[in-house]
């Protein structure tokens, strides 16, 4: 019987995962997420500043 278990291991073709095609999912994915990502852009801090002085008027 251990020569038969044996045999089958031999015979057996180890399994490989095709990567190949997983790198081309990888930029598709980059891509997609790229172009459907909104950026919200600030436009600043929003603060209230004082009102601007008069040339004659000294801070």
């Amino acid at each position: 019987m251990p020569g038969l278990l044996d045999k089958r291991r031999e015979n057996r073709d180890e399994a490989s995962i095709p990567t190949a095609g997983m790198a081309d999912i990888a930029f598709l994915l980059l891509i997609f997420f790229l172009v459907t990502t909104t950026i919200n852009v600030d436009t600043g801090i929003g603060m209230t500043l004082p009102p601007k002085l008069k040339p004659d008027q000294k801070p």
